[in-house]
């Protein structure tokens, strides 16, 4: 690959024909577009992938959004839960205490 980006030896010594310049100018402009070319293509691949990639990190922004909401919801459900267990634990055993006899009377009502 080298030879391709060897420049050619320019003698300023020797006069050159009308011909002669245009083949070598032709031969540089052909090798400078292939080169041009070449970064073309390769820049249009990088974009091709940098839109690829842009596309993923959007669509997972979206889903980070959407589990986020998720998240949210299901905290303010335990949350209300927490508070109904807490609720009904207390009513519970408020209502046992009251309902039940107390000790000294079980005792006495027992025939030891």
């Amino acid at each position: 690959m080298e030879w391709l980006y060897k420049k050619p030896k320019f003698d300023r010594s020797i006069h050159y024909t009308a011909k002669e310049m245009e083949r070598y100018i032709g031969a540089l402009n052909e090798m400078h577009g292939e080169t041009v070319k070449g970064i073309g293509e390769g820049y249009m691949a990088t974009n091709i992938r940098l839109d690829r990639i842009e596309y993923k990190i959007d669509s997972m922004g979206r889903i980070l959004e959407s589990h986020t909401e998720m998240i949210g919801v299901l905290m303010e459900d335990v949350s209300i839960l927490k508070n109904d267990v807490s609720i009904r634990h207390k009513v519970h055993f408020s209502w046992l205490v009251l309902t039940l006899p107390p000790l000294w009377y079980m005792a006495r009502s027992a025939n030891f």
